[in-house]
């Protein structure tokens, strides 16, 4: 049992390894973060996260525990639960956003509501997986559940994560997640247990496939991946839904968004797949807002969460806060603009062909914006990229023009090679005065969407519609709109494994477009969002948490590589620490673009006086097969050594592959 001082409010007590017991006999383990002190009340509402990432590793102490800490000083009882087959809790380790998840949660809040500390008002929130089940949840309707806060989180993650527009995510799901869940999952209890009943635990986990499988190959069954879909429009729960435009998801929320059925806010700002606190653009306190949500929903507050507007976005390029009635924005106007073949975007287009050749190495110049590079600065020029697309300018503005809402491109074109096996993409793009380009927002689908069409002057041509992600940005007076297409967006995107050319077709009447919602001043403005400053929020178990990214480029050939490196050392309990140290490669090289690999080496360390682990994972992916080796230690001895290798992907994209 420890204790600390909170920097406001109650002091906060943390119970470790609290049992939940499950119906069907298993517990999940979960610290239990309670308010103390004299002043304390006796019962309190409670705030549930349940997530797969180790309560007392580097997702728990690591980074969560700095919020739980504030919530229950302000005078919350907080549980972090550790998925069923993970960290301390019971049970086999279950496959990727496994349906079982959702049961355990529900049937947790159930708990939490009738424990002696409780109110009976329980509250959901996390970031990521974490906001994914906090929705997977709110589906169930537990009878106890007032409330939920999903943070950067979709409602398909295959969607979203893996196979996005039919087009295969490579950054993402391989080198950055799939890889660091395949050493997470090897790893025991990380606090020191009595007894064997931990090791036996632990060698049962030891014989689970590396979760990167459920997308190489078949599919755990047929169903699995539909089965962890959520559907909002069954989520009556009073929902607080908090997403960045550089995240991986504003796609995903932008669609649940209205199919939500309960009292509801948005907040939409500059931030990647990192807590807005800590983002290096533009943090702000959330919590604000989030304290505000539970007191009115858990505590039965009037506080007026619920009646202010429930949409606060951030307009980008503007760099200020804004308050809407409605998302998208209801006054939106559409401005059409069409793609010239003397590479002009405007009313009217000079009509003719494009030839584009595909050149596996773009997307380089746009990783500032990658949701996974959540350290590395943003807007950065993205020039890089505009050299090997097809682009398109518009004049210097002649007044500003914000954009908010969902930009969709036309795309008229003709291919040499099979349309299932190319993917296009769209970049939207700031240019200013000195020619330097900065994204704005982008999409990319995969040919096969596309719709074969009246041939044109002989060729036979092909069309697709499809949406960028949403944004709100502030075009100013002298700055040019820009359309950037590519057949690629490395590493965001798995190449296509070949080079292949197109042609697209600009034309005022049958050719390219691009649709910008554009959004006149709002009159009469509505109040001012005001997050107030950012709280302290120090995670009790961090030592040290640090990344650092590369991009090399070969000068004797086409070849590219983007390299990362992160590392985080956590206090587990005293006399005990956790480092995880994760190195990653990703490489393609232009000229042969079959060749495209992931390589990622993580090694955990779990530094304790007796029983100490370490484990070694390499993990290597191209766009068909993955192959993963793990090294396990106890107390310095070989453990565990396994090897497994899978190939051929799933039918759902395996026509992607030459």
């Amino acid at each position: 049992m420890r204790a600390s001082e909170s920097t406001v409010g109650f002091r906060v007590e943390l119970i470790p390894d609290v049992r939940v017991p499950m119906t069907d006999g298993v517990d999940l383990l979960g610290n239990l973060y309670l308010p103390t002190g004299p002043d304390a009340p006796a019962t309190c509402p409670a705030i549930l996260t349940l997530i797969p990432y180790q309560k007392d590793g580097r997702g728990g102490l690591g980074m969560l525990d700095g919020y739980h800490r504030h919530f229950a000083a302000r005078g919350y009882a907080v549980l972090h639960l550790d998925i069923r087959g993970t960290g301390s809790s019971e049970g086999s380790i279950m496959r990727t956003l496994d349906g079982r998840e959702r049961l355990d949660g529900h049937e947790a809040v159930e708990w939490m509501a009738v424990q002696p500390w409780c109110t009976g008002n329980v509250g959901i929130w996390g970031i990521s997986y974490g906001g994914i089940t906090s929705m997977a949840i709110a589906e169930t309707a537990p009878p106890h559940l007032r409330a939920i806060v999903p943070i950067h989180a979709p409602t398909d993650n295959y969607e979203s994560m893996i196979v996005h527009n039919d087009a295969r995510l490579m950054f993402w799901p391989d080198p950055h997640w799939g890889a660091g869940m395949a050493a997470s999952n090897l790893m025991p209890s990380l606090r020191s247990a009595e007894g064997d009943g931990w090791l036996r635990q632990w060698q049962e986990r030891l014989a689970a496939d590396p979760w990167i499988f459920d997308w190489y190959g078949d599919f755990p069954d047929p169903g699995h991946w539909e089965r962890q879909r959520v559907d909002a429009s069954r989520i009556t729960t009073p929902s607080l839904v908090i997403c960045g435009w550089q995240d991986a998801y504003p796609d995903s929320v932008h669609a649940l968004w209205p199919l939500l059925n309960g009292p509801k806010r948005l907040l939409l700002g500059p931030w990647k797949h990192v807590m807005p606190e800590f983002s290096v653009r533009e943090p702000v306190n959330t919590l604000s807002l989030i304290d505000r949500w539970w007191d009115r929903w858990l505590k039965d507050e009037a506080n007026g969460v619920d009646t202010e507007p429930p949409v606060a976005i951030f307009v980008q390029g503007e760099e200020r806060w804004r308050q809407e009635s409605e998302w998208p924005p209801a006054r939106t106007c559409e401005q059409a603009l069409v793609l010239g073949a003397d590479a002009t975007l405007g009313e009217v287009a000079a009509c003719g062909w494009n030839g584009y050749d595909y050149d596996a190495r773009v997307g380089l110049g746009a990783l500032p914006y990658d949701a996974c590079t959540g350290p590395i600065p943003y807007p950065q020029d993205q020039s890089f990229d505009d050299l090997l697309s097809l682009t398109y300018t518009s004049e210097p503005l002649e007044a500003a023009m914000e954009t908010t809402g969902v930009p969709r491109v036309r795309l008229v074109f003709t291919a040499d090679a099979p349309l299932d096996k190319i993917a296009l993409s769209a970049k939207l793009c700031d240019v200013g005065p000195a020619g330097h380009s900065f994204l704005v927002a982008f999409e990319h689908v995969s040919g096969k969407r596309a719709q074969e069409i009246e041939s044109i002057d002989g060729k036979r041509a092909y069309a697709v519609e499809f949406d960028l992600r949403p944004t709100s940005y502030r075009f100013h007076t002298g700055q040019r709109v820009r359309l950037s297409i590519a057949g690629g967006n490395f590493p965001y995107l798995w190449p296509t494994p070949f080079r292949y050319s197109l042609e697209l077709h600009c034309d005022s009447v049958t050719g390219s477009w691009l649709r910008l919602p554009v959004v006149p001043e709002q009159l009469p403005p509505l109040p001012e969002f005001e997050p107030g400053p950012i709280p302290v929020l120090t995670p009790g178990g961090r030592l040290r948490n640090a990344d650092r990214y590369w991009i090399h480029r070969e000068a004797t050939s086409r070849t590219v590589s983007f390299e990362g490196r992160r590392e985080n050392l956590v206090a587990v309990e005293p006399g005990s620490t956790l480092s995880v140290l994760q190195h990653f490669t990703m490489t393609v090289d232009a000229d042969h673009p079959a060749h495209a690999s992931t390589r990622t080496n993580v090694v955990w360390k779990l530094d304790r006086p007796t029983a100490s682990v370490a484990t070694r994972v390499t993990t290597v992916t191209t766009l068909a097969d993955v192959h993963v080796q793990a090294e396990v230690d106890l107390d310095g001895m070989p453990f565990f050594r396994r090897e497994w290798h899978k190939s051929h992907l799933p039918d759902r994209c395996a026509d992607s592959v030459e």
